[in-house]
Order: C-alpha cells, then sequence, then structure tokens
C-alpha cells in the first residue's frame, strides 16, 4: 500500500476479511431513494438547503441559484427528486458537459459530506433490514471496528486501494498506462476537461479494473471510511486509521481530477485526499464531486447442505418508483452471472411483455420497463434463470 511518488511510506497491508464492494458508485436515482425513505421515516430534517441528521450536514438540495446539482426538494410533493443541472462555470459544468440535457439518474451522486456518505450506508441496510453500522457513531473503536460491522458502509481506505489495484500493484485501476479520456472521466490536461461534469456510473468500459468496477479513477471523489492518519513504517493488520482525527480520505480522484507533471498524482490509485468531512464540494464554486462507493464486510453463511455457500441466490428489491408512471427500474441482484429474463404479467396471469431476456452479471442490475401502452393497475414481474424463479408486484397509476 503507497506509493513512491507521494503516499509513503509503501507498507504491507493484511486484510483478514472478504468484502463486497460496490461494481459502481452510488447513483442518484439510489440515493434519492434511500433519501426519500429517510424522510419518510423521519431519519432526517431540512434546513438551509442541507438534508440533516445527527447535528451534521449530509446532502445539499439547494445550492441558492447555481443549477449544478441533481438533488431537489420539492415541498409541494414533500419528496426528493432528481433534475438535470444546466449551470456552467467557464468551460466545465452541466450545462457545458451536456448541453442536449441528460437524465441524471445514473450519474453519481454528489454534494455530499463525509457524513451524508455514512448516512446513506445506514439507510441503505435499514431498507434491507440489515443492522447499520453508524447511526452517528462515526469513529471506530475496538467494540465499533468497520472490519466486523453487519450493515453496509464505506470501505476503508486499505479495502479501496486493494480493489483499484487488484490484483498486480498496478498503478491505475485498468493498468499502468497515463490516464486519458477513453479510460476515465477526468482533466487529462490544462485547461481542457474530457466532460467538464459527472458521466454516468456504468461509463468508461475502457478503464474497468482487473475486476470490472467502473471509475474507480475520475467522475465523483469517494468517501472512504478513515480519518487521515500518516502511513505506519510497519506491516499492518486489517487497518482502520486514526481513531479521531480533522479530516478524512477521499479516493480514487474526480471529472477535474489531473495526473500531469507538477500536479498531485490524483488518478493514480494509491493517492490520497484528505478533506474535512464537512465538505460536500471540490471548489468554491459548488462543483460538486464527492460521492461514495458501498462496501460490506463478508459473513459466511452455511446452507443446509454445509457447504459454506452464501446464503442469498436471487434477490429482487422493490421497483423504483412505486407507483410509477409510465416508467419504473426494476432492480435485482444475483450472487452469480446467469442468462435471465424478465416477464411481466398482469393480475390476469397475462403475459404482457418481456422486458429483458439476455446476460446478467453477478451483483445489481437494472432493466427499465416502460409501461406506457398499459392500463393502469397492479402488475407482476417475474425474474427467471436456468433454474431460479422470483417475482415482485408494482403498481402503474394513471
Amino acid at each position: 500500500m503507497g506509493s513512491l511518488d507521494e503516499a509513503q511510506p509503501v507498507h504491507q497491508v493484511t486484510l483478514t476479511n472478504d468484502f463486497l464492494i460496490g461494481r459502481y458508485e452510488v447513483s442518484n436515482e439510489e440515493f434519492v431513494e434511500a433519501l426519500n425513505w429517510a424522510h419518510d421515516n423521519d431519519w432526517i430534517f431540512l434546513e438551509d438547503g442541507w438534508v440533516r441528521a445527527w447535528g451534521e450536514n449530509l446532502v445539499r438540495y439547494d445550492l441558492e441559484g447555481y443549477d449544478f446539482n441533481e438533488i431537489r426538494y420539492n415541498p409541494g410533493s414533500q419528496d426528493f427528486q432528481l433534475a438535470a443541472g444546466t449551470g456552467w462555470y467557464a468551460n466545465w459544468g452541466p450545462g457545458i458537459a451536456w448541453p442536449d440535457g441528460y437524465d441524471p439518474a445514473n450519474h453519481p451522486a454528489n454534494y455530499m459530506t463525509w457524513y451524508g456518505a455514512a448516512a446513506y450506508c445506514d439507510w441503505r441496510s435499514m431498507m434491507e433490514g440489515i443492522e447499520p453500522y453508524y447511526l452517528g457513531n462515526w469513529n471506530p473503536t475496538a467494540d465499533h471496528n468497520p472490519y466486523e460491522a453487519e450493515g453496509w458502509r464505506l470501505p476503508t481506505e486499505a479495502e479501496w486501494e486493494y480493489t483499484a489495484r487488484y490484483n498486480d500493484g498496478r498503478a491505475f485501476p485498468w493498468g499502468n498506462a497515463a490516464a486519458d479520456c477513453e479510460l476515465a472521466n477526468c482533466r487529462p490536461s490544462y485547461p481542457d476537461y474530457c466532460l467538464g461534469w459527472t458521466a454516468p456510473v456504468d461509463s468508461r468500459p475502457a478503464g474497468l479494473n482487473a475486476l470490472e468496477i467502473h471509475h474507480l479513477a475520475g467522475n465523483i471523489n469517494e468517501w472512504v471510511n478513515d480519518w487521515y492518519a500518516e502511513y505506519p513504517d510497519e506491516d499492518v493488520v486489517d487497518p482502520v486509521g486514526a481513531l479521531v482525527g480533522l479530516d478524512r480520505i477521499l479516493r480514487g480522484g474526480s471529472w477535474a481530477s489531473r495526473d500531469e507533471a507538477g500536479q498531485p498524482h490524483e488518478l493514480r490509485s494509491a493517492h490520497r485526499r484528505a478533506e474535512d468531512p464537512h465538505h460536500d464540494t471540490g471548489s468554491p464554486w459548488f462543483a460538486g464531486s464527492f460521492g461514495l462507493r458501498l462496501c460490506r464486510t463478508v459473513n459466511p453463511v452455511t446452507d443446509v447442505a454445509g457447504q459454506g455457500e452464501i446464503a442469498r441466490e436471487i434477490d429482487l428489491l422493490q421497483n423504483y418508483p412505486n407507483p410509477f408512471n409510465p416508467t419504473t427500474t426494476l432492480r435485482f441482484d444475483l450472487d452469480r452471472a446467469a442468462e435471465a429474463r424478465i416477464e411481466v404479467f398482469n393480475l390476469a396471469g397475462q403475459l404482457v411483455d418481456v422486458v429483458f431476456d439476455g446476460f446478467a452479471h453477478a451483483g445489481r442490475n437494472r432493466v427499465v420497463f416502460d409501461a406506457a401502452d398499459l392500463p393502469a393497475g397492479m402488475y407482476v414481474w417475474v425474474l427467471k434463470t436456468e433454474d431460479r424463479k422470483d417475482s415482485s408486484k408494482m403498481l402503474l397509476k394513471r
């Protein structure tokens, strides 16, 4: 772990726990779903353009005239909604990057403090019926060790770097080649940007790491769990960073990051950025670039046959939004990649649509269902693989 360029000393780290880590940065769609859940369940309140809880600012929803943010609060419907940003400054901003408009749902959630990123992990855990890790207890202790947490959390700095450099210590997630706009959404040379704003979380396939994980360099700075501390001189096991501190660590760089001579090597996998955890932005002009990627310690569950397999096989999440009109996103998790088919039936048992028929990867999958030609009512969507099947209901309103 570390680099002779700037993250010294290079030192040996051992991680003793398997862990799950997001293939993608958390998207606006995912964040807004959890934000509305937290709002409906009184976990948050709104004050001066901020979502707040536990005495901390979590995420901005009002930038006082700057039209950059994509998560907005609608006081009429009393919920959070998504809207494309249109603002710009000089040669960057959503209005420059996406002059014809864009759908912000699959762009990374941003404008969040470290506390907002940690809170999202808790909301997602509670939504899935898992014990949350933080709940306002922000610092690691012997009895509050992130590696022993059941719920979703931010990756430790060691877990993040292990993932990005897997499995040969490479300089960048994709290898050792210098960053360019095909590999990362970044700023390859001054003064030009690849985009000047965020890109969809599943974009830049040329820049995947060895585990086919997206945007471990560029796009959005990712909060990790650790307080900033100088690296140790000795080998360490399961490090958690400082127990308290002034700054938290961000990893991976953003759409505004550079890797030029004479500049911090922000896109390299060993680069560390320390920021006040109350910050939500990468510049004084509110250029939102702080987000997150989920992580969770794997707790193996022995099955009935005693083979030690993970218990979950297919997990259908509630479609979002629900009720919907006329589109909704069908989401499901698979424990392994498989050929899959999604069929939609009305309550009379009639097949009304085949939404997906193809290859689905292990982990979280999303498919958009468009019901513009169907009447209002309750529908059932059925996910089938070669040897498994599950179903869920959804409501179409007009």
